[in-house]
């Protein structure tokens, strides 16, 4: 028993080491219109929000197929990740974040997944952290 159970872990290992990390792209105020995407985000007394509206793919065949919004501390330990998995769709694919307190950060991202063949080209597009997103967006007058 203990020899088949090793053999079906050898075998889900090699599976896992044959698909590359998605790699991550970070949006910024200078490459978001470059790449194809917009980053709104609205601050009010109550809340901030953000929300990244992406391509309908990337590279003409990789698609969205999962949207996430992180929470995190000042110190930028994640308190609660969302994930949603996304489905085929004809309309531009959509991530949200909304956190309330002064005393937290959101990050948010879209990913691409492209054909096995070419999922080195997979991607993770993200605002790592809305709060310097806001800072650099303020620095730079837009």
């Amino acid at each position: 028993m203990k020899r088949i159970l090793c053999v079906l872990l050898g075998l889900l290992s090699v599976g896992s080491l044959a698909s590359p990390p998605i790699t991550e792209q970070v949006l910024t105020r200078e490459n978001v219109r470059k790449l194809g995407f917009s980053v709104t985000v609205e601050v009010s007394p109550e809340a901030t929000s953000v929300k990244i509206v992406g391509p309908k793919s990337i590279n003409g065949n990789c698609y969205p197929g999962r949207s996430g919004n992180a929470l995190m501390d000042k110190a930028g330990n994640e308190l609660t990740t969302y994930v949603t998995q996304l489905t085929s769709s004809q309309v531009a694919p959509v991530a949200f974040g909304y956190y309330t307190s002064n005393e937290t950060n959101m990050s948010v991202w879209l990913d691409y997944f492209c054909p096995p063949d070419q999922a080195k080209n997979s991607r993770r597009f993200v605002v790592p952290s809305v709060a310097e997103y806001l800072i650099t967006s303020l620095g730079s007058g837009q």
